[in-house]
């Protein structure tokens, strides 16, 4: 706003590298006043119009973000892929994938080809709404355009299929991850320790830990996860089951800390 008060007139990349900070620090209102003064001025930056629509998406507030989506039309913003792959986190984040299909073939028609970020996306988002027949669709055809799965891919198709409830394909995902040298983040964690709770996998619990304490997790939070994960299941009593060796003598020590 110093800018506009000494009457200095900002530019394109000002206005890119204004909107970049503030997608980083999640300033809502800085970047909404900025994105205002930069279409007054007639200024044309792509890069805005991306972090202002991660802004809104990332803070759930999807009616502002497809405002800017019809601002990018209205302006007649020609689209680099940063852009695209905005627009479809956007729509796969709303859960809107019918959206996200004409986006993604759009971006196709547009001369870009989608690359593994664009399929994550699309498999994070079909995970979303528990539509995993497309989900691993677009993981089967992963090869054959030339991508390799990454970490980003098999974390999203533990969390789709445990959102669906299908213990046997997570699980199968998850001991790819592992295979590959991957590592799980909490969210995958907590998914197969409820789906283990609730399929009285003790065993499985058992080594699920393992890989918590492997990965540096709290003991304190492992405990918090393991007990929610065996009241969601109405199965408290087997919890002494998967508590063993150095978690259970953290429990002896500690015996507030589940409760």
């Amino acid at each position: 706003r110093m800018m506009l008060d000494y009457k200095v007139r900002p530019n394109v990349a000002t206005f890119g590298m204004l909107m970049s900070l503030y997608q980083k620090g999640w300033a809502v209102e800085e970047a909404e006043f900025t994105f205002s003064q930069m279409r007054n001025s007639n200024i044309t930056c792509q890069s805005a119009y991306s972090a202002m629509i991660t802004i809104y998406t990332r803070m759930g507030l999807y009616n502002k973000a497809e405002d800017v989506i019809g601002f990018l039309r209205d302006d007649e913003v020609v689209l680099n892929q940063e852009n695209w792959l905005v627009l479809l986190n956007a729509y796969c984040h709303q859960g809107k994938l019918s959206n996200a299909e004409l986006v993604l073939c759009a971006m196709r028609e547009a001369g870009f080809s989608p690359n593994i970020v664009a399929f994550n996306t699309m498999i994070t988002g079909y995970g979303r709404v528990s539509n995993m027949d497309k989900a691993e669709h677009l993981f089967q055809n992963l090869k054959e355009v030339g991508f390799e799965p990454d970490e980003t891919t098999y974390r999203s198709l533990i969390e789709g299929w445990g959102r669906a409830g299908n213990y046997k394909r997570a699980k199968l995902h998850y001991m790819e991850l592992k295979r590959l040298g991957f590592k799980p983040n909490s969210s995958n964690l907590y998914t197969l320790l409820r789906l283990q709770a609730k399929h009285e996998d003790e065993e499985g619990a058992i080594k699920t830990i393992d890989d918590m304490m492997m990965i540096g997790c709290e003991k304190s939070s492992i405990l918090g996860i393991v007990l929610k994960a065996y009241e969601k299941a109405n199965r408290l009593e087997k919890m002494s089951l998967v508590l063993e060796g150095s978690m259970y003598d953290h429990v002896l020590r500690n015996q507030t800390s589940c409760m």
